[in-house]
């Protein structure tokens, strides 16, 4: 039974030879280096046998990506643009060890939205894969192991407007401008789709991902009602899709 096999098996709860043991993520930067002062060697996982995937997460960014310019640097923060036109604020050496400040997000009105996905939402899957997009898609199939799609930051409908408003205004503006939100919403169900097709027009996926950052330690940052009346009629119609293409 290779991994492909186990693991579709094991999602119908059919029998396995043994349960797939996946780590896709080890920590981050500095948790590996205390490891590597207590003794550990990468990639030693002692007796277990460690199943394989792979994992596709960054065709649903920003393209082209926004370019990092450096706004400010003081010696120990520095103040930049990334990839997503997030203008983020940074510890400047160990980056990893606390969440960045975000100072300002890049869409504040409509016409500022329709501006980002004209010039960065666009399904252009052969610029964002490159030219020989067919070919590796194939290359990538032909493994014995699950392929995952995932969306990332870019496919959900809390997660990617988060991206873009910024958490605040995003809450308020299911309030104070729920056509803008069901706007936004309904662009990225319609990206995410686009994209998602021309991919399974050349391969078989054995999962699609989509992606949401909607809680904090207590709860989510909006209300079973809200994720009912706009999230959930957007990710039917993603779903359904996904579906109807053969994604299990």
């Amino acid at each position: 039974m290779n991994s492909r096999e186990r693991f579709h098996a094991t999602m119908q709860y059919k029998s396995v030879d043994h349960v797939p043991f996946v780590l896709p993520w080890l920590g981050f930067p500095e948790t590996l280096q205390r490891w590597r002062r207590e003794g550990y060697k990468d990639g030693d996982l002692g007796e277990y046998k460690v199943d394989q995937w792979i994992w596709e997460g960054v065709w649903f960014f920003p393209y082209p990506p926004f370019e990092n310019t450096v706004l400010e640097d003081d010696g120990r923060h520095i103040t930049y643009v990334n990839d997503e036109g997030i203008i983020m604020r940074e510890l400047k050496d160990n980056r990893w060890s606390s969440m960045p400040q975000f100072v300002r997000f890049p869409v504040e009105t409509r016409d500022d939205f329709r501006k980002f996905a004209a010039e960065h939402l666009q399904p252009d899957i052969a610029a964002r894969i490159g030219g020989d997009w067919v070919k590796r898609l194939k290359q990538l199939r032909e493994q014995p192991v699950a392929l995952w799609i995932i969306a990332d930051r870019w496919g959900g409908f809390f997660g990617p407007l988060r991206n873009m408003l910024g958490v605040e205004n995003l809450c308020m503006a299911f309030y104070t401008d729920p056509a803008f939100v069901e706007e936004m919403m309904d662009t990225i169900a319609d990206y995410v789709i686009v994209m998602a097709g021309q991919l399974l027009d050349h391969i078989e996926v054995d999962v699609f991902g989509l992606w949401e950052d909607m809680a904090f330690n207590r709860g989510p940052l909006i209300s079973p009602d809200l994720v009912k009346q706009y999230m959930l009629p957007r990710y039917k119609k993603v779903v359904e899709f996904l579906k109807g293409r053969g994604v299990p």
